[in-house]
């Protein structure tokens, strides 16, 4: 028997879980236009904030692009995140990146190590909470883009 416990609007919780371990709905249309217009991502860098388990970013992987992911939540980042991309690029044939790159924390951090210089930069579904908007919009606008 199933003991009642009180019922949240959301499980998630700011600042300690974002939902990273949720497939959210955006982020599978997010694939499948990826899916069908590859070109925008093939040999490109692409980095994906908030990617969660990173279908998108895969998507861009089989698709040809070189992807570094993102998402709040280190524990999402290492026991979900990272061994389904693995996953997905060993089963992939050899035409695909094994170069992905992954972090972990807020947005606001995450501005200060990138070094990189990206093509594209996905993102879906990634803000619940209007407070986290700045810092969202203030990483984006900080990266650096060919």
């Amino acid at each position: 028997m199933v003991e009642a416990v009180e019922n949240q609007a959301s499980d998630l919780v700011a600042g300690e879980y974002e939902g990273g371990y949720k497939v959210w709905e955006c982020s599978i249309d997010l694939s499948k236009y990826i899916a069908e217009n590859g070109e925008i991502v093939r040999g490109k860098k692409v980095l994906e904030l908030g990617c969660g388990q990173g279908l998108a970013g895969i998507t861009a992987i089989m698709c040809g692009g070189v992807v570094h992911f993102q998402d709040y939540d280190v524990d999402v980042v290492e026991n979900l995140t990272i061994p389904i991309v693995m996953r997905n690029i060993e089963r992939a044939d050899s035409t695909c990146s094994n170069n992905s790159r992954f972090f972990a924390g807020d947005w606001g951090t995450l501005r200060e190590v990138l070094d990189e210089t990206y093509d594209v930069v996905l993102t879906s579904e990634t803000i619940y909470s209007v407070e986290n908007m700045p810092r969202l919009l203030g990483c984006i606008k900080s990266v650096r883009i060919s």
